[in-house]
């Protein structure tokens, strides 16, 4: 599944009101990093003059779904956007190896507290690339539905492994330069 990622200067709840007119939706889903930290102890460094930034919100534009966030960081206007891949473990690790060939890693490819794989790079090519392997345990509505019911495995665990040629780092913040 294709999507796209908005990264703002500290103005995303200013765009996403300009948008929520322009397009007449609803913002779907909105999280800001103090929320994030409240709500389960994110492993993310947070400055305190962030806590108020969001790092997570949704609006749907047609059938298209677009991930809104500020970045703690200075973005430069039309290197602001990030293709988003949410696929298998299998596929989003065979994409990740050779987007990363010439590339460079933003966050690395790791297990967080809501997948089982998720990190960003930039392609060679200058495009910036967010893969998600979902958590089974927190699956999205399908569409057509207010809330759907998708059939969990009992027990399942999310994996610990790393793609094997990427060199495990500590990320800054995603920045674009």
């Amino acid at each position: 599944m294709l999507g796209f990622y908005l990264m703002f200067n500290r103005n995303c709840a200013e765009a996403l009101d300009v948008y929520s007119q322009a397009f007449n939706v609803k913002v779907k889903e909105k999280q800001t990093f103090g929320e994030k930290i409240q709500q389960n102890n994110a492993g993310f460094p947070f400055a305190k003059e962030d806590l108020d930034l969001i790092v997570y919100s949704k609006i749907k534009i047609g059938s298209t779904r677009i991930i809104c966030l500020d970045s703690s960081e200075r973005s430069l206007p039309g290197l602001n956007m990030c293709i988003s891949v949410k696929e298998d473990e299998i596929k989003v690790k065979k994409a990740w190896q050779i987007l990363l060939n010439g590339g460079k890693i933003y966050y690395d490819l790791a297990p967080t507290s809501f997948a089982i794989l998720h990190g960003s790079l930039q392609d060679k090519f200058g495009v910036n690339w967010i893969f998600t392997v979902p958590n089974p345990k927190q699956p999205e509505p399908k569409k057509g539905s207010a809330k759907a019911k998708v059939p969990v495995k009992k027990n399942a665990k999310p994996s610990k492994v790393k793609p094997e040629s990427v060199e495990p780092k500590k990320s800054p913040p995603i920045r674009f330069e």
